[in-house]
């Protein structure tokens, strides 16, 4: 008879215990593996963009965020992957929506870059009442 760590069913409190850490332990390394691995930015204190990148680029071994602001003029900053090969990065310093439609621009001209749009899903937050 086999028994699946799942369906065990512990006849004594020391086995529910060990059972108990046991599935903590599963959950736990769990959480770690999913975890993601590049750092993540929170604070942006500009503009929102997503850059759908070539298929393939890794954004963390790139330094895409250096060379992004090398090539608009602007400090860009890489917050983090959304999903696959679309991340989102932070402009700074871009101004009024031309500024931001010019770096998007410039961004789009490259040949890793598929894609730049603005993230409609956060406005940046206006700092005079």
């Amino acid at each position: 008879m086999t028994h699946s760590l799942m369906s065990y069913r512990a006849s004594s409190n020391t086995e529910r215990v060990a059972y108990a850490f046991l599935r903590c332990l599963l959950f736990s390394s769990l959480w770690v593996a999913c975890a993601p691995s590049s750092p993540v930015r929170s604070d942006c204190d500009g503009q929102r963009i997503i850059v759908v990148t070539a298929p393939g680029l890794d954004t963390a071994a790139t330094e895409l965020d250096a060379v992004f602001s090398q090539e608009t003029g602007t400090p860009v900053h890489f917050m983090r992957t959304l999903f696959e090969n679309h991340h989102l990065f932070c402009v700074e310093g871009a101004g009024d929506e031309s500024g931001l439609l010019l770096v998007m621009e410039k961004l789009t001209r490259r040949s890793d870059v598929q894609s730049v749009e603005a993230d409609r899903m956060r406005k940046p937050q206006s700092r005079y009442p």
